[in-house]
């Protein structure tokens, strides 16, 4: 999911407006320092060929995935981030920690007076930024809040309001700490429950919404293994029960419309499981 020309989502507000394509961004990042990078195996407390613990490029672990005794996400380190996922007692993912750490021969963004460490593990990193989430009294995620760290200072950066149609979330909602709608998502869903389509839309101080890009998916008819990041606040590639195969965006300009197309093809176990798609390999139960 692992998605996505998006915003790292913590020190520059102008690129909120990218928001629902942050992992894309994340993706290229890891790979540009991705052939200087060796991790080691981390262990697990969850074990299941259904539960995809790694995820490689050649012999390259480009994500480590690390589950909990309820085989829930617990950590997820990649190059040059670690995620460490937190839960109540009713299960319920309550708090999100993401920590950043560059190595020198990563071709990165430095951020300037944050807590960024410069060694080469992110699991020795501060903590960068993180999200809080707040749920309604029928357990659906209703809110979720992104806070950077600034000299070890907790600033809201924004906050995000779910709506629901049917189980499925239709409209994501994004506001300023001043309580100011700046920009919105709308999603759109197959029979499946797979997201079809995502509409972003900028509100202008003056009131006027302008769509800024729209994007399309379609899907193979196979297990989606990164569900178990479906709890995280962001439809669509954790979310979708198939695989997504071919992303067609669309962008508008001064009354100018740019669509570029990119595709994913793959290879599957004998479980429906992708094992194998554009260079990378996933690893299961390991």
């Amino acid at each position: 999911m692992l998605s996505y020309l998006l915003t790292w989502q913590i020190a520059i507000p102008t690129y909120f407006k990218l928001y629902q394509m942050k992992n894309y961004l994340l993706t290229v990042i890891v790979f540009f320092g991705i052939n200087s990078c060796t991790k080691d195996k981390v262990d697990n407390s969850c074990h299941s060929p259904s539960l995809i613990s790694q995820v490689k490029s050649g012999e390259v672990f480009v994500n480590d995935l690390i589950y909990n005794n309820n085989c829930q996400i617990a950590e997820a380190v990649e190059p040059s981030m670690y995620k460490k996922y937190l839960y109540d007692s009713q299960n319920r993912l309550i708090k999100m920690e993401r920590s950043l750490s560059f190595n020198a021969s990563f071709s990165c963004v430095a951020f300037p007076n944050s807590t960024i460490d410069s060694g080469a593990d992110p699991r020795q990193a501060k903590v960068t930024d993180y999200y809080d989430f707040e749920y309604d009294n029928t357990g659906k995620l209703t809110k979720r809040l992104s806070f950077f760290l600034n000299s070890g200072n907790a600033q809201l950066l924004f906050y995000q309001i779910y709506t629901y149609v049917n189980g499925n979330v239709v409209k994501s909602s994004m506001y300023s700490p001043q309580d100011m709608l700046t920009q919105y998502d709308n999603y759109e869903y197959d029979v499946s429950g797979n997201l079809i389509k995502t509409s972003n839309y900028r509100v202008e101080l003056n009131g006027n919404i302008i769509l800024l890009h729209t994007v399309y998916y379609e899907y193979d008819d196979k297990i989606n293994p990164f569900t178990i990041f479906n709890n995280t606040g962001e439809p669509g590639r954790f979310t979708n029960q198939n695989n997504i195969t071919k992303e067609t965006y669309v962008w508008y300009s001064e009354g100018k419309e740019y669509k570029n197309e990119s595709t994913t093809v793959y290879e599957y176990n004998k479980s429906g499981f992708p094992v194998k798609s554009n260079g990378l390999q996933y690893l299961y139960g390991e």
